[in-house]
């Protein structure tokens, strides 16, 4: 599931955010690295799972030309001209 945003508050949320999909307590200003840690591992296991839909073989690659949907499953939207220079830089290794 793509994260579109994320609420950080540090005093207590409203039952409204509360019901929101994202939203995090923060009781005090550590625990933020915690939570940007498991964000950024709820991230990383997001892209691998998306990876792994598009890697046909099994083999921890992509054919170059569905760099595009890839990146546009996860919710980033680049520009054909973005995808171009990745898929030219890509293709290059």
């Amino acid at each position: 599931m793509p994260h579109e945003s994320l609420t950080v508050k540090m005093s207590q949320p409203t039952q409204e955010e509360m019901d929101g999909e994202y939203c995090i307590s923060i009781k005090n200003a550590g625990d933020i690295i915690i939570y940007i840690q498991i964000f950024r591992e709820c991230l990383h296991i997001e892209y691998k799972e998306a990876f792994s839909l598009f890697d046909d073989q099994g083999d921890g690659k992509i054919e170059s030309d569905q760099i595009g949907r890839l990146l546009r499953s996860l919710n980033l939207n680049p520009d054909d001209e973005e995808i171009d220079k990745i898929e030219k830089d890509v293709g290059e290794e």
